[in-house]
């Protein structure tokens, strides 16, 4: 029974993993782009937006020059740039990505061991994790988890360094001495601490991380627990009735050149960025008022709310700038100048060059939850693009009130040709549909209404749809509003429709996603001169299809686009985990099968949309996604790459058994950012899917039985299949 048991396992995991993906996907910045009148295109068009944003810089791929490594909260998404060309551009690049270990929240680079090579520092479970630089294989960075969880000591034991996973500390060499001490604010807020690093006065080197608290009160100061006022010379009374200040980031930094750490503050809810400076007495760090003489340019640095701070050479001289962008995209700027850098300058003082905009103003950045749609608008043989969202950040102009979040769609005219697209945005809100105040626009088109022209349909945030019919004469892309037709259909909060003959009628009918997570159909039930829609959705549960994963988020955010593979029509999809669903078996009201999810592994963060069409004529479909940070990526479709099994190298998967958690050993080799565990059932059901970072992997809220662990990497790969079995508690 036995050896029955181990060889159903075995054709059970290669029925369910051994298939390969039939398309390949590979990010594409190809196609051209162009803002409104603008004469040159874009330089990063397709990038995938920024919303809440650190900076840091680090050799990612051993050219000898620096590229940079930017973190975003929303959807704790990893953007990598390189440098290139003579004039020195920061080009996207996502390869890079596979130069690092997982990260989450926010990253710190600092060469903690002074081997020069420089390691990272993120966040771990209110706490900072260590990842040491071992240097290059092949030209791509091998790492090591230092530890999982710095400790320090707080005078009677060593417990975890506090940091929450909404700051950033400061890691920094406070006392000079050659290792890097932090700074962080305490776990109710109010003062700052020091924690020193211990590595020199023990050991006589830099390449321990041995902390101890130093001081409870660094600098001498408190900042207000309900505002980002600071108090200067105070002892930094603790709350008793629980008042708390929640959410800093911190930069150390040198800023008048005089040998000690000052420091830069940001403060959540605020704009401003606090230029502290630091005048020691008598051994110890104080915060003083600033001097007179001293940049009152400093006063205005800052973005709209929660300002990151990183110091490093954004340009092409040799002094480190300033880079600024949000710590959260809640309430905050998401779309154009999300990220500004002001310029080091000669002198005493560092950044106090003026502001200027830095790679935001270089790519498609619509706000949040971007939908974009390839159509056909002006009948003439290629692909426009219209392009949906969950709003733009409108910021309010009372004091303490609230901002709104302003959708509208966008209009970019393929002025290319079938073989290589160019696309020109011509309306930034066509049809001024931001009149209608709504925080989310969905966009699909056909031709509805048989003259010719394709009209258009939007989702919205309630779950009906509102139709737009374009107007039939000789200009293009003009959509009559007065005779809107607004459907009481339901589909589901934010609603995101594809018009699509499923029923062979010869009509239109509308597939829906939502946020749900899964697939209604509408019926047309109208002419091909007017159609006409029930309230109700004819099929729920379209193909049993759902983009739900348990362990990754409580909805689906089911967002439904069509690819022809072989002949045959298959539904594809974006889902909440940033990744996209293709379902093998063509469309099929009953039973779409179980959803290929490897195709190449896309990651954008979060709440991905895409839209396909060949648009350069090779005969595989290429894609147009968007995302949670409200911007698109470009990919080329092609013939899928082999994925790579490493189970021949030392992988472990231990315990197993497991009762409430089992872990994974890989060899330095496989170290890749964006790593994702699948757990699935015998019957092929994902039960659990989930990022892995390299911590254990929670398993006492499963059934006791066998089941598959997969691990995949971010370019789809699957790095290895093994079972495992899983017993009562």
């Amino acid at each position: 029974m036995k050896s029955l048991l181990n060889i159903w396992l075995f054709l059970f995991c290669e029925i369910l993993f051994g298939q390969t993906t039939q398309i390949g996907l590979s990010y594409t910045n190809s196609f051209p782009v162009y803002e409104l009148n603008a004469a040159a295109p874009l330089r990063n068009p397709w990038t995938g937006g920024m919303n809440a944003v650190k900076v840091n810089q680090l050799d990612l791929n051993n050219d000898g020059s620096n590229d940079l490594l930017i973190t975003d909260r929303t959807g704790n998404s990893i953007l990598t740039f390189e440098k290139q060309g003579i004039s020195q551009s920061w080009i996207f690049n996502p390869e890079l990505k596979k130069s690092l270990p997982p990260i989450q929240d926010w990253v710190v680079v600092k060469d903690y061991n002074l081997d020069g090579k420089p390691d990272i520092f993120s966040s771990s479970v209110n706490g900072i994790r260590v990842y040491q630089n071992k240097g290059y294989i092949n030209n791509t960075l091998d790492w090591e988890l230092v530890t999982p969880l710095i400790l320090s000591d707080y005078g009677q034991s060593n417990l975890n360094l506090f940091v929450s996973r909404v700051d950033i500390p400061g890691i920094e060499d406070i006392d000079n001495d050659g290792d890097l001490d932090i700074l962080t604010f305490y776990i109710l807020g109010t003062c700052v601490e020091y924690h020193r690093n211990m590595s020199i006065e023990q050991y006589g080197h830099a390449d321990s991380l041995v902390y101890r608290l130093e001081s409870d009160n660094w600098g001498v100061f408190t900042e207000n627990a309900t505002s980002n006022s600071i108090q200067l010379n105070d002892s930094c009374g603790r709350f008793a009735d629980g008042e708390r200040h929640a959410g800093s980031t911190l930069l150390p930094y040198d800023l008048d050149n005089d040998g000690d750490k000052d420091l830069i503050l940001g403060d959540v809810s605020y704009s401003e960025a606090l230029f502290l400076i630091n005048e020691p007495q008598n051994g110890r760090d104080i915060i003083i008022n600033t001097p007179a003489t001293y940049p009152m340019a400093w006063n205005s640095v800052g973005i709209p709310v929660f300002p990151t701070l990183s110091a490093i050479q954004a340009n092409n001289d040799s002094l480190p700038d300033l880079i600024i962008g949000a710590n959260t995209d809640n309430q905050s700027r998401n779309s154009g100048r999300t990220l500004l850098m002001f310029r080091g300058e000669p002198g005493n003082f560092h950044f106090t060059g003026g502001e200027t905009p830095f790679l935001s103003d270089e790519m498609l950045d619509f706000g949040r939850n971007s939908f974009p749609h390839l159509c056909d608008l002006d009948n003439d043989g290629d692909q426009d693009l219209l392009v949906g969202s969950g709003g733009r950040f409108i910021p309010s102009n009372q004091p303490g009130e609230e901002g709104n979040y302003l959708a509208s769609i966008a209009l970019f005219e393929n002025t290319g040709n079938q073989n290589a697209p160019e696309f020109r945005l011509r309306q930034t809100d066509l049809a001024s549909l931001s009149t209608l105040n709504a925080q989310h626009l969905a966009p699909a088109c056909a031709d509805l209404n048989g003259d010719g022209r394709k009209d258009m349909i939007l989702g919205l945030a309630d779950g009906r749809f509102r139709i737009y019919f374009q107007n039939n004469g000789p200009i293009p892309f003009q959509f009559n509003t007065t005779n809107a037709i607004e459907l009481q259909s339901d589909a589901g909060e934010l609603a995101t429709p594809l018009l699509y003959d499923l029923n062979a009628d010869g009509l239109y009918d509308i597939i829906s996603g939502s946020r749900q997570g899964d697939f209604k159909v509408f019926y047309n039930q109208g002419s091909t001169s007017a159609p006409a829609f029930s309230g109700s959705p004819n099929i729920t549960g379209f193909g049993n299809a759902e983009t739900i994963e348990e362990g990754v988020s409580n909805n689906g955010f089911s967002s439904p686009g069509l690819i022809s593979m072989n002949g045959n029509i298959q539904l594809i999809s974006g889902s909440a985990r940033g990744s996209f669903f293709l379902w093998p078996n063509p469309l099929n009201t009953q039973n779409l099968g179980i959803p290929d999810s490897l195709i190449s592994f896309i990651d954008e963060g979060r709440n991905t949309s895409v839209s396909t069409a060949d648009l350069n004529a090779d005969g595989f479909p290429d894609f147009i996604s968007g995302n949670g940070r409200g911007g698109l990526t470009a990919y080329l479709g092609g013939i899928p790459t082999s994925t790579t099994n490493i189970e021949q190298q030392v992988v472990k998967l231990f315990p197993n058994p497991a009762k409430s958690h089992f872990n994974i050993q890989l060899p330095y080799s496989i170290n890749n950012n964006k790593l994702t565990i699948l757990i699935s059932s015998v019957t092929g059901t994902i039960v659990k899917a989930l990022p892995w970072d390299g911590l254990p992997i929670h398993c006492e809220n499963l059934a006791p039985g066998v089941y598959a662990v997969t691990l995949i990497n971010s370019d789809g790969q699957t790095l290895f299949t093994q079972k495992l079995l899983k017993l009562n508690q």
